[in-house]
Formats: C-alpha cells, structure tokens, sequence
C-alpha cells in the first residue's frame, strides 16, 4: 500500500516587514513659556528706546545747533565803492536773532535778510550776528570805500588813459594816412611806368610822324622867298598830319592832348598856307605862319611830355 503521508514543503513565508530604515518623527517642540515671551518682549522694547533715544540726541542737537549765516552781498573778498552806503544782504537760520554791527535787523519767513550800513572813507568791518538757543554765529567781512585820494589817482589814470587812447587812435590814423598815400604813390608810380612802357611802345611804331612833321617845317623854312617850294612843303604838312590823325592816340592823356591839338593845328594851317599861296592871300598866309607856330609849341610839349616820362 502507497504511504500517502504528506512531505513537508520547503517554503518559507515572505516577510511583510520592509527592509528600509524608518526614521522617527521629530519631537514637536514645547510651546514657549511665558516667561519666554516676556524676555523677547524686553529686549525688543530695549532696542526699540535705544532707537527712540538716538534720535531724540539728533533732534535736540539741531534744534540746539548754533544758527548759520550766508552772505550773499560780498562775493569779492574786500568788495570796493566809491557809495558812502553798502546794501549786506544774506541769510540766517530761521527763527535767528539778527543784528548788523550791533543793529537788529528783520529776519524773513525764508530766512533772508538785508540792511544798507554807512559806510567811512578807507575800510570798514561789518559785523553780523545770528543768536539763537543762547548760541550765536558770527560773520565778519570788510567794505573798502574809496577815499578822496584814491578816487582822484582813479579820475587821473582814466584821463590818462583815455588821453592814451585819443593818441593811440591819432598814431593809428596818422600810420593809415601814411600807409594810404605810399599805397597811392605806389600805384601812381605803378601806372605811370605801364603808361611809359605803352608810350614808348606808341613811339617805336608811329614816332616817325613827329620826325616826318619836323623835316615838313624844317622844308618850311627853307622854302622862304619861294612859293612853289613852300607850297609843296605846306601840303607834305597837311598830308603827315592828316595821316598821323588816322592813326592810335598816344596812351597818355597830357601828350595825346598836345600832339591833338599839334595836328589840328597843321591841318588848318597847311589848308591856310595853299588856299593863301594859290589865292595870292597874304592875311590867309600869315593865318597859316601863326598856326604852324602854335602847333610847333604843343608839338614840343608832346616830345617833352614823352621825354619826361
């Protein structure tokens, strides 16, 4: 018969514990006691009149504070004038008590002040005092008036000066005058050596006109006593004349003036000289000779004028 009693099984049951660590809860901390509370209280409040304490040392040291002054009239370190009075103006601590050389003053809202002090020839201390809370600031500047002397070397030295200037102006004017006339000399002296260079330019090309002119009167001259002669000399004039007309003026007004009024002067007189010769006319003749010697003179001026240039 089969034994049928049951084997043992080899099993063992799972765990239902875990095998992480657990950490305990924190312990909850025991509620302050009132004496705690009480401590916590002091010192805060300790901290809280030290603060108050602090600032009540701040406030009372500047309401305490001696006032302040602020000059707002004397900018220069020693200001100058020739007034016998001086405006001070300036500013104080609100509330001050302000005297100016012993003389109260008004104080405004703003805390401005201002008050006109006389002032002695030489120099004179302004004394201001700003009292407040039994403390007082003091400012002191001075104020110089110019005495009579001062004032007199100040008229001086500006007549002086002036008197300077006056002559000063009067050298610098003299200076340009002088400057101008050499500037008009220069240009005068400038112009007329361009007008010599352009009339020495017109005589190397036409002056053998006043040459051929000098010949005709020299033939004049010779044909004295003989009609025929002078009359051919007489036209050779009106022909060199009439075509020393046709041709460009000199470039300078005097000589072109005198050799002008030369020519005229020949035409006319060589258109005498062959109406007076053909027509047997001695007054047209003697027209004629005047004439020629008028034109002989402006035609010496003309050749001075051309010389002297």
């Amino acid at each position: 018969m089969e034994d049928v009693t049951p084997k043992p099984i080899n099993h063992k049951p799972k765990s239902i514990v875990s095998s992480e660590v657990v950490k305990p809860l924190p312990k909850p901390k025991p509620p302050l006691k009132r004496s705690d509370w009480i401590i916590a209280l002091s010192v805060l409040v300790f901290f809280i009149g030290i603060i108050v304490f602090i600032i009540v040392l701040i406030a009372n040291a500047v309401a305490n504070a001696a006032p302040s002054i602020g000059l707002t009239s004397a900018e220069a370190a020693t200001p100058q004038t020739a007034a016998t009075s001086y405006l001070v103006a300036g500013t104080a601590s609100s509330g001050a008590i302000v005297t100016i050389d012993g003389h109260p003053v008004n104080l405004t809202q703003d805390g401005s002040f201002s008050a006109t002090v006389p002032l002695q020839q030489g120099d004179n201390q302004v004394t201001i005092v700003a009292m407040k809370h039994k403390k007082q600031t003091k400012a002191q500047f001075v104020i110089h008036r110019y005495t009579t002397a001062e004032l007199a070397a100040q008229q001086a030295a500006a007549v002086a000066a002036a008197q300077a200037a006056q002559q000063a102006a009067a050298q610098a004017a003299a200076q340009k005058a002088t400057q101008e006339v050499q500037a008009a000399a220069t240009k005068a002296a400038q112009a007329k050596q361009a007008i010599k260079q352009q009339v020495a330019t017109w005589d190397s090309k036409y002056g053998y006109l006043i040459t051929n002119l000098t010949n005709d009167f020299t033939s004049v001259g010779n044909a004295s006593g003989d009609s025929n002669a002078l009359l051919t000399a007489c036209t050779a004039v009106f022909d060199d004349a009439t075509e020393a007309e046709g041709k460009p003026a000199i470039p300078d007004t005097q000589t072109e003036h005198d050799w002008a009024t030369a020519l005229d002067l020949y035409v006319n007189g060589a258109q005498d000289c062959q109406y007076g010769l053909t027509d047997s006319n001695s007054d047209q003749i003697n027209k004629a000779t005047a004439e020629f010697t008028q034109g002989n003179t402006s035609l010496d001026a003309a050749t001075t004028d051309i010389q002297n240039l």
